[in-house]
């Protein structure tokens, strides 16, 4: 079966943002008074589950205080300077544009659904993607964040596509989660911020390694 409609994680899938999210994230940590400095690699796996659980967890790992006031307020520091420097050192995955572009006109649906800042999300997606995709989430205080299912299941509704016609495909097994409760298929990919192995060991069963692997499974 040809899937109706390709939902696309942002961060670790279709751009790689690493860098200027763990800038934005030091920049935080410093504004708030905490000398932290993460290597790409750590700041890879503070991500997955939203800037607000990023920045907790880097705060436990530094054995430093994570209450919710603390982290509430990083997160308010973090939020307009990333924004402002979202796009310094981003850009797409190799061969990501050409594979949207094929789907587009093999009339494949596609969208992205992200736990990035809705603002942030959409920024970058209309900057290096033009309007390849037809709906852009990011993380909004109306919708649940991922692994709820909700920003999913609110672009199949809008594209008025069923779970089981749609593919999400992501990077961590935050997305993964988030497939299986909106019910749809989920393919993972190893270039992001998880390995294959980290990726099987959360239960991931479809797993690409390139862009052309991808396209494979999104017309089987």
């Amino acid at each position: 079966m040809q899937y109706k409609a390709a939902i696309f994680d942002m961060d670790g899938t279709i751009l790689n943002t690493v860098e200027d999210l763990r800038d934005a994230l030091d920049h935080a940590y410093h504004e708030a008074g905490y000398e932290l400095h993460h290597t790409l690699e750590e700041t890879c796996h503070l991500f997955g589950n939203a800037t607000h659980e990023a920045i907790r967890l880097g705060l436990e790992q530094a054995g430093l205080d994570d209450a919710e006031s603390v982290v509430n307020h990083i997160e308010e520091i973090f939020h307009p300077y990333y924004v402002a420097h979202c796009n310094v050192n981003t850009k797409p995955y190799e061969g990501v544009k050409g594979l949207v572009e094929r789907l587009n006109k093999k009339s494949i649906r596609c969208a992205v659904v992200s736990n990035k800042g809705d603002t942030a999300a959409n920024k970058l997606a209309e900057t290096h993607f033009g309007d390849l995709f037809e709906i852009v989430v990011g993380n909004r205080k109306d919708i649940r964040r991922k692994p709820a299912p909700d920003a999913v299941l609110k672009v199949l509704e809008t594209m008025s596509i069923a779970a089981e016609e749609a593919v999400y495909i992501g990077d961590t097994e935050v997305d993964l989660a988030t497939a299986q409760a909106a019910g749809c298929n989920c393919i993972c990919v190893t270039w992001g911020f998880r390995t294959v192995d980290e990726l099987f060991k959360t239960g991931a069963t479809t797993i690409v390694e390139t862009m052309e692997e991808l396209e494979e499974k999104l017309y089987e």
